[in-house]
């Protein structure tokens, strides 16, 4: 940290001037700058099933890493010259407006898996060519300027703000040379976090290979519909003796095997469906039905969960569990799924689906396997993931005391 302290000895030994962003950016813009909601309806249209001359990026393509190839969404030719605004040919920032405020993506070309591409709704793009970009980045990920952000965001309904308020914010900007300095220092810990996580996406990868190849049976296993060797909870719990620990519904059910968190709406009066320990909950209502957990305890829960409880005596709870976790019961489940607005699994057709019953020993064995597995993986107490928490804790300390000026 020397060469740093040299350099704000050097540049800015008074302090340092805060500005607002509105007069530090040259660009600050969002999709329906390009005209009004009836001009955007003209003049773009949405291709959903096939690709087109650029791809409309959406903060959920930011957040997954492109990852979901088939839910992107592209618009021809026309769509991307009206919508120049916000064509992301450069290096930019991206903060989503709407929904989940707070949330920073430093962007480039090489970003992208497509060569044209456009911002979509709900983010706002911002660039600077008197600014540092990577300094910005790490300026607007400061707690600092998140606590400021939150003060203009509008918790109402969706979280939201506007780039009026936004643009009145004020940051730190000390001379390029300190911005550089800063950078470097930065970038390096973000990088060291990238590997390890690029390591940590092997090993899911690895992780996967085997679920799926544990997972396949020959004809020498027998199949069995989930009705035969599993049932739903019927058993009810009072609503008054469960806690925002004890009730699952789908607003703190996680996605992907993450578990669940406390939740911020428990009902105080009539009965809830009960569920116990090494049961099996799963959302069953779109778009909630990825999420899924094994319960470690007892409590209740509402109508868009299904509780499945297995039969120990065919199906270990863990295996079956582990069973119902895959892409392709998900794929099943939303291809039965049902209703217009908010379509909800079919519980019927649910326990109809096939599920492989080897020996309750080669049950066992597959359980093993995968736990350890899924420890090496996830477990953030432990190997990888436990040091990438480790450097990003690390980088947050370092980047809240490095943005830290004096003002002027």
């Amino acid at each position: 940290m020397s060469n740093l302290n040299e350099l704000i000895e050097e540049y800015c030994p008074d302090g340092v001037e805060y500005h607002k962003i509105g007069k530090i950016c040259n660009i600050i813009t969002d999709f329906t700058a390009a005209g009004s909601f009836a001009d955007i309806a003209k003049n773009v249209k949405y291709i959903y099933d096939g690709e087109g001359f650029a791809q409309l990026i959406r903060t959920t393509d930011l957040k997954s890493s492109f990852h979901k190839k088939n839910n992107f969404v592209y618009v021809n030719e026309s769509a991307f010259h009206y919508l120049w605004r916000v064509n992301l040919d450069s290096d930019a920032l991206i903060l989503p407006n709407v929904g989940n405020c707070g949330e920073v993506y430093y962007v480039t070309p090489k970003t992208f898996p497509n060569v044209n591409n456009v911002l979509g709704p709900n983010a706002i793009l911002v660039k600077s060519t008197i600014t540092n970009m990577r300094y910005l980045y790490h300026i607007f990920t400061n707690n600092d300027f998140q606590r400021d952000l939150y003060k203009i965001t509008s918790s109402t309904g969706q979280t939201k703000f506007n780039k009026t308020n936004f643009k009145e914010l004020q940051i730190p900007l000390p001379p390029l040379p300190v911005q550089e300095e800063i950078v470097r220092i930065l970038d390096n810990f973000t990088e060291l976090t990238t590997e390890l996580t690029t390591e940590l996406t092997a090993r899911k990868k690895q992780y996967e290979y085997y679920r799926d190849s544990l997972l396949t049976f020959g004809d020498d296993v027998e199949y069995k519909i989930l009705g035969e060797v599993a049932n739903y909870s019927k058993d009810r719990i009072d609503a008054i003796d469960v806690t925002s620990e004890n009730y699952v519904g789908v607003d703190n059910l996680l996605q992907n095997k993450q578990g669940k968190t406390s939740s911020n709406h428990v009902p105080n009066n009539g009965r809830l469906a009960r569920y116990e320990k090494n049961n099996i909950l799963i959302g069953n209502i779109r778009p909630y039905l990825k999420k899924i957990w094994f319960s470690d305890s007892s409590g209740g829960t509402n109508g868009d969960i299904l509780v499945i409880q297995s039969n120990k005596d065919t199906l270990l709870p863990k295996y079956l569990y582990t069973i119902l976790c895959s892409d392709k019961f998900f794929d099943y489940n939303m291809q039965y799924a049902r209703g217009a607005k908010m379509p909800r699994g079919s519980k019927d057709d649910i326990m109809n689906y096939p599920i492989p019953v080897p020996s309750l020993d080669e049950q066992q064995r597959i359980v093993d396997i995968l736990d350890r597995f899924d420890t090496i993986c996830n477990d953030i107490s432990v190997g990888l993931p436990a040091e990438i928490k480790a450097r990003k804790l690390q980088y947050e300390y370092y980047r809240d005391k490095l943005l830290t000026f004096r003002e002027v």
